[in-house]
């Protein structure tokens, strides 16, 4: 479909007349906006008698928006219908699309179905931005019903809608649960969405928190708790993968434990075996400097190799490193009986030596545990609760320039929990 430009309408001698005159101008509504929202954020750039917006608030607003419609795959030159009354979220929407490059099909909100179906059609409309029901009418049924007769209409965004709680306010602290799971395979159907066999998460298969802009499904996103501070909230995500480690693991009330590797994740898992009534913990590293804070952490003994601790053989034993060689002497340490977690994450062609016959003789359970299944919450409320001391897992936020010194520090294994805190 070819359409029409402003060459087709007006002669270059009138472009160039119209610049001169100042009725047009070089810059594009989004560089006008920025500029706005430097210069006077706080200046009231619209109202609609309900919503109130300052620059500020729509160019960030946008951009947010922006970020959600690209990660659904809309982009430049894409056809977007606008269907919504003289709402405030028109100029977000119109700033996002502009930003992005797609081409809003605006209709007028008093159309029905028999216009708006031959306004989709006509202009191949990829996704379509509506109200819900307003005045009496139900727009979103409305478009429902028009997706068999509109091929190209993949996707229906409602504005002011009924599908996201309304205690969510713009600006709330939010730890995001990375897990996208598709909800109709066979593990999401038993209710082991981890397993999904469409598995995608973010920050692993689609834009994550090194992305300039986020957006993730409302469900995934928990508040903060009061007394949280931000780099504390950053270490929820990782606390609810132990959480749902230990459920796997069941009880380890008086039982002699061993944690192979006293990274984040080794240490966030000593602490909740800890909490767990284990009678011992022994944690073994290969840094003195790691061990030094499983020490602060309350460890009963720590030591540089399995060989050398002196609580074996143990009930439990954890591997926190997914290194094949750690994983066999974590097996080697257990007692009849015991069980193995294996919790660090090896390359997908690794392989380990374990005994079969010591598996079947001594009953030994080997037990995996990936990512997060309704951990989340519990997480959160731990952290909430002071239950999880925070503090020897953290060390000063890097600035955003300083991004590279931090990622070669993790690749040196220095330090705990490196983060970056673009606003520092």
């Amino acid at each position: 479909m070819a359409f029409a430009t402003v060459r087709d309408r007006y002669s270059d001698a009138d472009i160039a007349r119209f610049y001169e005159a100042g009725l047009w101008r070089p810059e594009t509504f989004p560089e006008l906006v920025d500029q706005q929202a430097e210069h006077r954020p706080d200046k009231v750039f619209v109202t609609d008698g309900t919503a109130t917006l300052t620059y500020r608030e729509l160019r960030d607003s946008a951009q947010r928006l922006a970020a959600g419609l690209k990660r659904m795959g809309i982009g430049s030159g894409d056809r977007v219908s606008v269907q919504i009354p003289s709402w405030a979220e028109f100029t977000q929407i119109a700033l996002a699309l502009n930003r992005i490059g797609a081409i809003m099909v605006p209709i007028m909100p008093i159309y029905r179905s028999d216009d708006v179906g031959y306004v989709l059609r006509d202009a191949g409309v990829r996704a379509a931005i509506t109200c819900g029901p307003f005045r009496n009418f139900d727009y979103p049924s409305m478009y429902q019903d028009l997706r068999t007769s509109c091929p190209d209409l993949r996707d229906l965004i409602v504005a002011r809608g009924d599908g996201v709680p309304g205690d969510w306010r713009e600006g709330q602290r939010v730890a995001v649960d990375p897990s996208l799971y598709c909800g109709y395979c066979a593990a999401c159907r038993a209710g082991r969405g981890n397993l999904c066999a469409n598995w995608n998460a973010i920050g692993d298969t689609v834009s994550g928190a090194f992305a300039e802009y986020v957006a993730v499904p409302f469900q995934n996103a928990y508040p903060i708790p009061d007394g949280v501070d931000d780099q504390q909230g950053a270490l929820i995500e990782p606390l609810s993968c132990a959480v749902h480690a230990m459920n796997l693991l069941g009880p380890v009330v008086a039982d002699d434990v061993l944690v192979i590797g006293a990274g984040t994740m080794g240490l966030l898992l000593l602490q909740l075996l800890q909490r767990s009534g284990a009678a011992s913990t022994t944690v073994v590293d290969r840094k003195a400097s790691r061990l030094e804070t499983a020490r602060a952490l309350g460890a009963t003994e720590v030591a540089g190799d399995v060989s050398a601790a002196s609580h074996g053989p143990f009930a439990v034993a954890v591997d926190a490193t997914g290194a094949p060689p750690a994983i066999e002497a974590a097996f080697g340490s257990l007692d009849r009986g015991g069980r193995l977690l294996v919790f660090g994450v090896a390359s997908g062609d690794a392989e380990v030596s374990l005994s079969p016959f010591r598996i079947y003789n001594d009953e030994i359970q080997i037990i995996g545990s990936m990512a997060v299944l309704n951990s989340f919450g519990e997480a959160a409320g731990l952290m909430a609760a002071g239950a999880i001391d925070t503090a020897p897992l953290l060390g000063p936020p890097a600035r955003l320039d300083e991004f590279g010194d931090a990622l070669a520090r993790v690749r040196a294994g220095e330090g705990v929990k490196v983060q970056v805190a673009p606003g520092r």
